[in-house]
Protein backbone atom coordinates (compact mmCIF):
# COMPACT_ATOMS: atom_id res chain seq x y z
CA UNK A 1 0.00 0.00 0.00
CA UNK A 2 1.55 2.88 -0.80
CA UNK A 3 1.57 6.18 1.55
CA UNK A 4 1.89 9.92 0.96
CA UNK A 5 3.10 12.61 3.22
CA UNK A 6 0.38 15.25 4.42
CA UNK A 7 1.44 18.45 3.33
CA UNK A 8 -0.83 21.63 4.40
CA UNK A 9 1.20 24.62 3.27
CA UNK A 10 -0.32 28.30 3.73
CA UNK A 11 1.46 31.14 1.93
CA UNK A 12 0.93 34.74 2.12
CA UNK A 13 2.07 36.66 -1.00
CA UNK A 14 2.24 40.17 -1.85
CA UNK A 15 3.30 42.16 -4.89
CA UNK A 16 3.02 45.47 -6.26
CA UNK A 17 2.62 46.74 -9.65
CA UNK A 18 5.49 48.12 -11.89
CA UNK A 19 6.50 51.31 -10.22
CA UNK A 20 3.94 50.91 -7.76
CA UNK A 21 1.35 52.86 -10.09
CA UNK A 22 -2.00 52.47 -9.67
CA UNK A 23 -3.19 50.34 -11.67
CA UNK A 24 -5.64 48.18 -10.06
CA UNK A 25 -9.16 50.20 -10.03
CA UNK A 26 -11.91 49.01 -7.95
CA UNK A 27 -13.95 47.98 -10.52
CA UNK A 28 -11.06 45.68 -11.90
CA UNK A 29 -11.06 43.63 -8.55
CA UNK A 30 -13.70 40.25 -9.07
CA UNK A 31 -11.77 40.04 -12.26
CA UNK A 32 -8.66 40.02 -10.68
CA UNK A 33 -9.69 37.58 -7.81
CA UNK A 34 -11.34 35.12 -10.47
CA UNK A 35 -8.35 34.80 -12.54
CA UNK A 36 -5.69 34.07 -9.83
CA UNK A 37 -8.65 31.17 -8.26
CA UNK A 38 -8.13 29.58 -11.72
CA UNK A 39 -4.62 30.47 -12.87
CA UNK A 40 -4.02 28.42 -8.91
CA UNK A 41 -6.60 25.45 -9.68
CA UNK A 42 -4.84 24.70 -13.07
CA UNK A 43 -1.72 24.34 -11.06
CA UNK A 44 -3.25 22.08 -9.07
CA UNK A 45 -3.67 24.75 -5.58
CA UNK A 46 -6.34 26.84 -3.93
CA UNK A 47 -6.71 30.49 -3.80
CA UNK A 48 -7.74 31.02 -0.07
CA UNK A 49 -8.30 34.71 -0.54
CA UNK A 50 -7.62 37.39 -2.51
CA UNK A 51 -7.27 41.10 -2.40
CA UNK A 52 -5.91 44.49 -4.01
CA UNK A 53 -5.27 48.06 -3.30
CA UNK A 54 -4.47 50.21 -6.08
CA UNK A 55 -1.26 49.67 -6.32
CA UNK A 56 -0.39 45.79 -4.87
CA UNK A 57 -2.09 42.54 -4.63
CA UNK A 58 -2.76 40.20 -1.56
CA UNK A 59 -2.88 36.21 -1.86
CA UNK A 60 -3.47 33.45 0.71
CA UNK A 61 -3.31 30.39 -0.84
CA UNK A 62 -2.56 26.40 -0.02
CA UNK A 63 0.25 25.49 -2.09
CA UNK A 64 0.63 21.38 -3.99
CA UNK A 65 3.74 20.51 -2.31
CA UNK A 66 5.23 19.46 -5.89
CA UNK A 67 4.88 23.24 -6.68
CA UNK A 68 7.49 25.53 -5.51
CA UNK A 69 5.98 29.15 -4.46
CA UNK A 70 8.52 31.01 -7.25
CA UNK A 71 6.59 28.60 -10.07
CA UNK A 72 3.36 29.51 -8.47
CA UNK A 73 4.13 33.50 -8.17
CA UNK A 74 5.45 33.46 -11.70
CA UNK A 75 2.56 31.96 -12.65
CA UNK A 76 -0.10 34.44 -11.15
CA UNK A 77 1.75 37.42 -12.14
CA UNK A 78 2.98 36.40 -15.69
CA UNK A 79 -0.39 34.96 -16.57
CA UNK A 80 -2.70 37.86 -14.55
CA UNK A 81 -0.15 40.71 -16.66
CA UNK A 82 -0.12 38.68 -20.37
CA UNK A 83 -3.86 37.50 -20.32
CA UNK A 84 -6.24 40.50 -18.69
CA UNK A 85 -3.62 43.24 -19.89
CA UNK A 86 -5.29 45.90 -22.41
CA UNK A 87 -5.25 49.39 -24.07
CA UNK A 88 -7.77 49.96 -21.38
CA UNK A 89 -5.56 48.18 -18.58
CA UNK A 90 -1.75 48.13 -18.38
CA UNK A 91 -1.65 45.96 -15.79
CA UNK A 92 1.87 44.99 -15.24
CA UNK A 93 4.18 43.87 -11.80
CA UNK A 94 7.27 44.49 -10.52
CA UNK A 95 9.98 41.56 -10.56
CA UNK A 96 9.75 41.19 -6.80
CA UNK A 97 7.08 39.52 -4.27
CA UNK A 98 6.94 38.93 -0.63
CA UNK A 99 5.89 35.59 1.06
CA UNK A 100 5.30 34.21 4.32
CA UNK A 101 3.87 31.03 5.64
CA UNK A 102 0.65 31.17 7.99
CA UNK A 103 -0.71 28.98 10.35
CA UNK A 104 -3.81 27.60 9.41
CA UNK A 105 -4.77 28.54 13.27
CA UNK A 106 -4.10 31.89 11.47
CA UNK A 107 -5.58 31.67 8.07
CA UNK A 108 -8.86 32.92 8.75
CA UNK A 109 -8.18 36.20 10.33
CA UNK A 110 -5.86 36.83 7.66
CA UNK A 111 -7.91 35.68 4.71
CA UNK A 112 -10.60 38.38 6.18
CA UNK A 113 -7.97 40.92 6.01
CA UNK A 114 -6.93 40.41 2.08
CA UNK A 115 -10.86 40.06 0.97
CA UNK A 116 -10.97 43.12 2.47
CA UNK A 117 -7.79 44.60 1.38
CA UNK A 118 -9.38 47.79 0.20
CA UNK A 119 -11.49 48.75 2.67
CA UNK A 120 -8.95 48.37 5.84
CA UNK A 121 -6.24 50.34 2.77
CA UNK A 122 -5.46 53.85 3.98
CA UNK A 123 -3.56 56.07 1.71
CA UNK A 124 -2.31 58.05 4.44
CA UNK A 125 -0.99 55.25 6.98
CA UNK A 126 3.03 54.38 6.56
CA UNK A 127 3.97 52.05 4.45
CA UNK A 128 3.08 48.51 4.44
CA UNK A 129 4.80 46.03 6.35
CA UNK A 130 5.53 44.01 4.05
CA UNK A 131 7.19 45.92 1.67
CA UNK A 132 9.25 47.51 4.60
CA UNK A 133 10.50 44.40 5.69
CA UNK A 134 11.66 43.47 1.95
CA UNK A 135 13.73 46.37 1.97
CA UNK A 136 15.25 45.91 5.50
CA UNK A 137 16.20 42.51 4.49
CA UNK A 138 17.77 44.10 0.99
CA UNK A 139 16.98 40.48 -0.75
CA UNK A 140 14.50 39.62 -2.64
CA UNK A 141 13.06 36.66 -4.66
CA UNK A 142 12.81 37.45 -8.08
CA UNK A 143 9.75 36.24 -10.53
Amino acid sequence: MSQRSRVHQLVHIVWATHGRRPLLPVGRDAELRRFFHAKAAELGCLVVSSGCADDHAHVLARLRATIPLSVFVQRLKGASSHDLASADWPLQWQERYWAESVSPFDARALADYIHHQRDRHDPRRAEEGWLAALELEGGHDRC
